[in-house]
């Protein structure tokens, strides 16, 4: 009769399904490497990684596929072409080619200034003839205007002046041309207060605007209006105001 053999797990011979008796081909290297992670979560996060994958895949096809703009600048020209608004027909000879001369612009000429012409000098209220010393320039025996008219013109001064002796003579002598050109009547000299009263009425009437043709034309109709007695009760009436007793 054998001896009785001892029934404790450590003492038995190794079985099969004992630890000692593993191998490494049954031993699962995940579950050594991370011992809490079971098959599960391993799928789950090797499908989360190949959805990752797979986006970051479509984004970048999705940016390498979308086409780059070219500036019309940057395209390079076409060769062997040319534009049609650039074509020109070659000229028959080579004059053809030369521009025509260009035509000299002629300025307008300048509008000449009124102030100097007889017109505006002798009735315009702007003339000059209003401030400048007109007695002195006509009565100067060097520099006069005596001197510079000719004797057509002196004799038809003569005709205006009175008939004196003096003056009878002098038309003769500017008649015949004998008439010295420094020969002037009395009643042009500077010494003949007359004369001076009547330069300086007309300088009054032309700075006043009394030799103007408007002025001139209604003074004329009052003229005559006056002389067909228009104004006769006018008159009578202005009398009795002022110089009439009650």
């Amino acid at each position: 009769m054998s001896p009785p053999v001892a029934s404790s797990p450590l003492s038995s011979v190794a079985s099969p399904g004992s630890p000692s008796a593993w191998t490494t081909k049954d031993i699962d290297t995940t579950s050594i490497d991370n011992p809490i992670a079971s098959p599960k979560s391993a799928d789950s996060n090797a499908s989360r990684k190949r959805s990752h994958a797979e986006a970051n895949g479509a984004q970048n096809t999705t940016t390498e596929t979308k086409p780059k703009r070219v500036k019309k600048s940057d395209q390079p020209p076409p060769t062997g072409t040319r534009s049609s608004g650039r074509i020109r027909k070659a000229p028959a000879r080579f004059g053809d080619s030369c521009e025509a001369p260009k035509k000299s612009v002629v300025p307008p000429p300048k509008r000449r200034s009124k102030i100097f012409e007889p017109s505006f000098l002798l009735t315009n209220s702007m003339s000059r003839l209003g401030k400048t010393d007109i007695f002195h320039m006509l009565v100067d025996p060097q520099k006069g205007a005596w001197i510079c008219l000719t004797n057509d013109q002196k004799l038809k001064i003569l005709a205006l002046l009175p008939k004196s002796r003096a003056n009878v003579q002098l038309a003769a002598d500017l008649a015949s041309g004998t008439a010295a050109i420094d020969d002037i009547p009395k009643e042009l000299k500077i010494n003949h207060t007359v004369f001076r009263a009547d330069v300086a009425k007309f300088q009054e009437d032309l700075t006043s605007g009394c030799l103007t043709a408007s002025w001139l034309a209604a003074a004329e109709r009052a003229v005559i209006a006056r002389a067909a007695g228009e104004y006769d009760e006018w008159k009578a009436q202005e009398i009795e105001d002022w110089w009439g007793q009650n």
